[in-house]
């Protein structure tokens, strides 16, 4: 899925984009995970969070299914 990702300030997540309850994250590293089922209050509360990478790792991570995505489908 080709999804739109904006910057983010974070010192892990490079890029993060959402569309139809689906988040995707693009950390430094070059690693593209998408979780699946995520409600839109999720990724604001992610947007607000102090630590975006600590806010996923607690919250989104344990709660929504999630895959690897291939550069090539970025």
């Amino acid at each position: 899925m080709i999804m739109e990702r904006i910057s983010v300030r974070s010192s892990n997540i490079a890029e993060v984009g959402y569309e139809d309850g689906t988040l995707q994250v693009k950390f430094k590293n070059g690693g593209v995970f998408e979780y699946q089922g995520v409600p839109a209050k999720e990724v604001a509360n992610l947007h607000a969070a102090e630590s975006m990478g600590k806010f996923l790792h607690s919250q989104i991570k344990p709660n929504y299914e999630c895959h690897k995505v291939k550069e090539d489908e970025t």
